[in-house]
């Protein structure tokens, strides 16, 4: 977990970790570490009717924060209400969970069909 973390019980089945110093470890790897409850650490029901827990959790979910832009949505318009099917002049709008570079594009900047293609697959 690092050179320094700090943990607290929230309630009876939740307990808080919180790192301070993550030097000398690697993340926890989602979707892959498991955190296994020892037995000397005497973590049993409550109020106490079996012998301290031996378990392994389940592997980590959730994420350390986004490290990348991922689609939060994908919208289609016909700004024009002509009709109701795929045609001339409609839009698809992607929205980016975060700022992006635009790929070094500035705004404005007009992609060609291939520079689209490079950067989507739909």
């Amino acid at each position: 977990l690092g050179a320094d973390y700090t943990a607290e019980w929230l309630s009876t089945s939740k307990i808080l970790i919180t790192t301070i110093d993550t030097t000398g470890s690697g993340p926890p790897g989602i979707g892959v570490t498991t955190v296994a409850v020892l037995p000397s650490g005497l973590l049993r029901n409550t109020p106490p009717q079996c012998a301290p827990t031996s378990t392994i959790s389940p592997v980590f979910s959730g994420d350390w924060g986004i490290l990348y832009p991922a689609v939060q949505t994908l919208v289609a318009d016909d700004p024009t209400n002509r009709n109701s099917v795929y045609s001339f002049l409609d839009t698809i709008t992607v929205t980016f969970t975060i700022p992006t570079n635009r790929a070094g594009l500035n705004n404005g900047d007009k992609l060609s069909q291939n520079g689209l293609l490079n950067q989507f697959y739909f």
